[in-house]
């Protein structure tokens, strides 16, 4: 080695090191910084997808931009370090810059290093120059020149992140690897522990196609909120949806629920099978995708009934009462009937799809059988003898059952044996062997009655013991029996029986006894209950006769009292109101005292009772009670008309009728004391059933130990009370059976409501039923109780209209009577006539022979009419007077003219006087005709009127019933229901179409007919709405409509029909109210008229406030309504302006009214 090179390589050596350390200290210092940024980058998005759960593509997307991020750090920080080689020339300026000392040596010897290998004396120089550099460098430390400062900062750096991972390993050592193979291997199956884990709740792989599918899933144990998903689509290519879930109430075990429906009804399902596939996704986690086939569920195509009568009924003319034959039944709920016990029911569905095989005993407790023709066809039969219910549990094989479940009800009617009773009499009677007794046996049976029979048998005291009871003589003997070709619903058997045709005498009993038989034959033979005959002597039954007009006697008289009252009251100028109304009170207890006068009469005309004195008693006092009870009706209309002093000469006349009345009569008052005993009986009953039922508001549901010392002293108190009223209730039973026995002889027909009152009261078991109520109150059933009491209430009720039930008039009879007398006097004064003209003829000089004989002959065939209304009902006996006092004046003319010479003129004064009486007898009973036509036609509205009221009352309470079924749709409950209110509405409309069919004077009503053409109408159209799934609103208008119709119905046939100011405001001068009145007068037409246009102007109103109720079809009928009114009030206007008979009268035209329009025609808007 030449001298100065080891310097040389020092210095180089020394420069270099540094160089090389700075440059390595930079590439460490890049790479740590890179590495710490690749750890920390690392765990920061782990932390994010710890937080999100990133899917795998944003995850990997994450990692890119991670490396490129890394790759950009390492061209910044690590490529610069490692293309760096810093010069020695810098290295040496800069340890001149560190060491002052060494300036102005290191950086010069550094230059001198290219000339050290020269040769020379520059070569020597440089290498002097760069010994001393050399040494000097020797001195120093060069490595100070390298900053260690910023490989530090990156050493830390990298250490905090390793640490933090470290730490996350101790800590999460799980979690860690996860994240890290989440973050490093984005698409591998590593999953983080889930917080919403799923949990399907479904649970089902087949799902009908026709209904939503609610799937429910179970999320936890975290709370996602409103952050859990479903995914689904239709088939496997389908488009995928997606729909946030609905939170549910959480399960027991905390589990959170969520819900959504999936609705399938719209895809189309061309291969009869589509499936479902679903998931669903929570905020880190998702459940894996769930395959749900979906299919049809069966359903009925077709449903029929064949209905087979028993053998013994197949010809029966009521078997068209019943259901038979082939019917189509539907495919939803139906209703069969009415079926006839015994028939056999064959039940056959078809349903769209094979459905499994049922078994009887899982839904029916009716004997079936059941048969599969094939796997789509099901049939049931069966015989039932009971109304059955018929619902058969069908599924298909995937445990499907039907959408619409069957359910077939059979309303069956069971072949009962027919129902026979003696209706004439309607109780037992006492009777004269010589009676001629009409009795009425009948017989119902929905199938068919095929024989009535009436037997009857006579029972007779032993003649060893004449004080015992009777008893029978012998076999029953057919009195009657009925011919019948084949079989009737109906069959009446009308027949006299006489008991001295029997053999009876006074004293023995004859029993009659109903018999029917039905197609069933012996098996369906029933008897009646029987009905006793009592006979007794002529002598006997007359004097029971007599002794029955006492309690007429004791109500005349009070009646008297109270018309002499009322007489006072009106003179007073008392309120007409209650005048009026107490006046209607005493003539309702007249026409009372006339019914039993009249029934008197009616048994002594039966039982051939030979007292002429006493049948003409009972005559003349049913005519005079009959005239004192249409003076005192007439007194009423006269206060209600406020003309006081008509009013008060017919209370005089009431009070004269009266007065010679009561001179007939004058005994007992026993059958006023047995009501009144059973009228205070049925209050105080009534008084404990409020008691009770008060005490059982604070007992129910006690026990007797919870019971306080008050509650039970009450119950016991309330026990014992009833203890003693069915004492009472016994004792009055047994009253009113001594007082039916003692008023035998004084009022028959009282003493027989009695007797029924006490039939009635021990049928029922009125004492016991009390008695019961007594011991269910004491073991606290107070609810029990208060039925029981309610029971003993009813037949209580029961026994008092028995006890006040009365006779009716026999106007037709009398009307028969009338014409015949009118005849027979219009045919003597015609004679009468005759006869005075001859005399005028002869006292004017013409010879005239035999005038003597001519009224012997008027004054011999007076005498024969004057027997006949002798002889006849009482109503008459103001026209036999008439008749006697023209048959004295007629005498005292004979007397005349057989003088000799004749007298004349007193001839002429005698039969003027009998011409005149003659047309006076014709005028009376032309007068009793009208009033007995009258008092039919009353009647007759009376009825009609009771008909509307109680379709009104029905059409009501179907309104009621209907109610809460209209408007909406109906569960299968309340679709039965709505049938049944439905069929009830038809039937209604059904009675009020018979009713005027039955009704022949309301053909002679258009008004009344247009209205019954309403009521069809409304109550049709109500009735068939009611079977619609969901009834609509426009029932309750319809029924609405009917009540109102039926209300105005009712209005019109009780008002006065007397016409008002307000009944002609459409210009009719009412002048068809002369004549005969028809049943239904023009007035209540006119008035029904009036209320008919109001309630269209009502519906109009509604309609038009109403919008969903303006249907076409109820629009047109509106129009049509208001043309049938103008129509009908156009007619009836004409008709009331008609002028009566003989009348000379110019009617007023109806286009001349003021209130017409212009066309002639009554307006539609005018409710006249």
């Amino acid at each position: 080695m030449r001298a100065g090179e080891k310097p040389v390589r020092d210095l180089a050596a020394s420069l270099d090191r540094v160089g090389g350390t700075v440059r390595r200290l930079l590439i460490v210092r890049g790479a740590a910084w890179v590495a710490a940024a690749a750890i920390g980058g690392a765990v920061c998005v782990g932390l994010i997808d710890l937080g999100l759960r990133l899917p795998h593509l944003g995850r990997a997307l994450l990692l890119g931009l991670g490396l490129g991020a890394l790759g950009w750090l390492g061209v910044r920080l690590i490529a610069p370090a490692w293309r760096l080689r810093l010069p020695r020339s810098t290295l040496a300026r800069r340890l001149e810059v560190l060491y002052p000392a060494l300036a102005g040596t290191i950086a010069p010897a550094v230059d001198l290093l290219e000339q050290s290998e020269a040769g020379g004396e520059p070569g020597a120089l440089a290498r002097a120059g760069i010994d001393r550099a050399s040494d000097a460098l020797a001195r120093v430390r060069a490595d100070r020149l390298v900053r260690w400062s910023g490989l530090g900062r990156a050493g830390g750096a990298l250490g905090v992140a390793v640490s933090v991972v470290l730490l996350l390993a101790a800590l999460a050592p799980t979690m860690t690897a996860i994240g890290a193979r989440r973050v490093l291997l984005p698409f591998s199956d590593a999953r983080w522990p889930t917080r919403f884990g799923v949990t399907d709740l479904t649970e089902t792989a087949v799902h009908p196609i026709d209904e939503a599918l609610a799937v429910r899933v179970g999320v936890g144990p975290g709370d996602p909120g409103s952050r859990v998903r479903l995914e689904w689509r239709f088939g496997d290519d389908g488009v995928t949806e997606r729909s946030p879930m609905t939170a549910q109430p959480a399960l027991s075990d905390g589990t959170r629920v969520f819900e959504r429906l999936i609705d399938p009804g719209t895809i189309n399902d061309d291969d009869r099978s589509p499936v479902l596939r679903y998931r669903v996704v929570t905020p880190d986690d998702r459940s894996d995708w769930v395959r749900v086939r979906l299919v049809r569920p069966p359903e009925v195509v077709s449903a029929s009934v064949v209905i087979e009568p028993p053998a013994h009924a197949e010809s029966a003319p009521g078997l068209a009462n019943f259901r038979t034959g082939s019917h189509d039944i539907g495919t939803g709920d139906a209703s069969i009937g009415p079926v006839l016990g015994g028939s056999g029911v064959t039940l056959r569905w078809r349903f769209s799809s094979e459905v499994d095989a049922v078994s009887a005993s899982e839904w029916s407790q009716t004997p079936i059988g059941v048969n599969r023709p094939d796997g789509r066809t099901l049939e049931i039969t069966l015989s039932p003898e009971a109304p059955a219910r018929i619902a058969p549990v069908v599924s298909d094989e995937h445990g499907l059952g039907l959408r619409v479940p069957i359910v077939v009800g059979l309303d069956v009617r069971p072949d009962a044996s027919p129902g026979v009773q003696i209706a004439e009499p309607g109780a037992d009677r006492i009777v004269t062997p010589e009676a001629e007794l009409p009795v009425r046996v009948e017989s119902v049976d929905e199938v068919g009655v095929t024989g009535v029979e009436l037997l009857a048998e006579r029972w007779a005291k032993p003649d060893t013991s004449p004080g015992a009871a009777p008893e029978p003589t012998g076999g029953a003997a057919v009195v009657d029996a009925s011919s019948i070709d084949g079989a009737l619903t109906r069959v009446e058997l009308s027949s006299v029986v006489s008991p001295a045709a029997l053999g009876a005498k006074a004293g023995d009993e004859i029993v009659l006894v109903g018999v029917a038989r039905d197609t069933r034959g012996q098996a369906g033979e029933v008897r009646s209950q029987a009905r006793r005959l009592r006979v007794l002597s002529p002598e006997d039954f007359g004097a029971r006769l007599r002794a029955q007009l006492d309690p007429v006697s004791r109500l005349l008289r009070r009646s008297d009292d109270e018309q002499k009252a009322l007489g006072e009251r009106t003179r007073a100028g008392e309120p007409a109101e209650s005048l009026a109304r107490e006046q209607i009170g005493l003539a309702d207890a007249v026409a009372s005292a006339t019914r039993a006068v009249h029934e008197l009469g009616e048994a002594a005309e039966i039982n051939r009772i030979e007292d002429p004195s006493l049948r003409s008693l009972l005559r003349d006092l049913q005519a005079t009670l009959r005239e004192a009870g249409s003076n005192a009706r007439g007194a009423a209309r006269a206060i209600e008309a406020g003309d006081r002093a008509e009013a008060q000469d017919q209370q005089r006349g009431v009070r004269e009728r009266l007065g010679e009345a009561m001179a007939m009569l004058d005994r007992g008052e026993d059958a006023f004391l047995a009501r009144r005993a059973v009228a205070r009986l049925r209050e105080q009953l009534a008084q404990a059933q409020q008691d009770t039922g008060a005490i059982g508001q604070q007992t129910a549901g006690k026990s007797d130990a919870e019971l306080t010392n008050a509650e039970r002293a009450e119950l016991d108190r309330l026990a014992q009370q009833q203890q003693e009223l069915a004492d009472n209730a016994r004792e009055a039973l047994e009253e009113l059976t001594r007082r039916a026995e003692s008023l035998d002889k004084d009022d028959p027909a009282q003493a027989e409501a009695l007797r029924r009152a006490a039939e009635s009261g021990r049928a029922g078991a009125v004492a016991n039923r009390i008695q019961q109520g007594g011991q269910e109150t004491r073991q606290n059933q107070t609810g029990q109780a208060q039925q029981s009491q309610q029971e003993a209430l009813d037949r209580l009720d029961e026994m008092l209209e028995q006890i006040d039930s009365a006779g009716g008039l026999r106007d037709t009879a009398l009307r028969r009577r009338l014409a015949d007398l009118m005849q027979s006097i219009t045919a003597l004064i015609e004679t009468q006539e005759r006869e005075l003209g001859a005399l005028v003829a002869a006292m004017a000089g013409e010879r005239r022979d035999g005038l003597a004989q001519g009224m012997i002959g008027l004054r011999d065939n007076t005498l024969g009419v004057i027997d006949d209304a002798s002889a006849a009902l009482a109503e008459l006996r103001l026209i036999a007077e008439a008749l006697r006092e023209a048959e004295r004046a007629q005498s005292d003319a004979v007397v005349s003219l057989r003088k000799d010479p004749p007298a004349y003129e007193a001839a002429e004064v005698g039969e003027r006087a009998s011409l005149d009486l003659l047309r006076q007898a014709l005028e009376e009973a032309q007068k009793q005709d009208d009033r007995a036509r009258e008092r039919e036609q009353e009647r007759k509205k009376a009825e009609l009127r009771r008909a509307y009221r109680d379709a009104l009352q029905a059409q009501s309470a179907l309104r009621d019933d209907a109610a809460p079924l209209i408007g909406r749709a109906l569960n299968r409950r309340e679709r039965i229901e709505a049938r049944r209110v439905g069929s009830a509405q038809i039937d209604l409309a059904d009675a009020i179409a018979t009713l005027r069919e039955e009704t022949e004077e309301l053909g002679e009503a258009p008004v009344f007919g247009l209205a019954h053409e309403q009521l069809d109408l409304l109550m049709r159209s109500a009735g068939e709405a009611m079977g619609e799934p969901t009834p609509p609103a426009s029932i309750g208008l319809d029924q609405d409509q009917a009540i109102a119709l039926l209300a105005s119905l009712v209005e019109v046939l009780g008002e006065d029909n007397a016409p008002s100011d307000e009944d002609f405001q459409d210009g009719s001068q009412g002048n068809g109210g002369g004549g005969e009145q028809p049943l239904i007068p023009p007035v209540a037409e006119l008035r029904l008229l009036r209320d008919m246009q109001r309630a269209a102007m009502d519906l109009t109103r509604r309609l038009d406030e109403s919008p969903d109720l303006r249907e076409p079809a109820r629009l047109q009928r509106l129009g049509g309504l208001q043309r049938s009114l103008a129509e009908k009030g156009a007619a009836l206007i004409e008709r009331m302006n008609r002028p009566p008979p003989g009348s000379e009268q110019t009617p007023v035209r109806p286009d001349e009214t003021p209130e017409n329009d212009a066309e002639g025609e009554p307006s539609a808007d005018d409710p006249g």
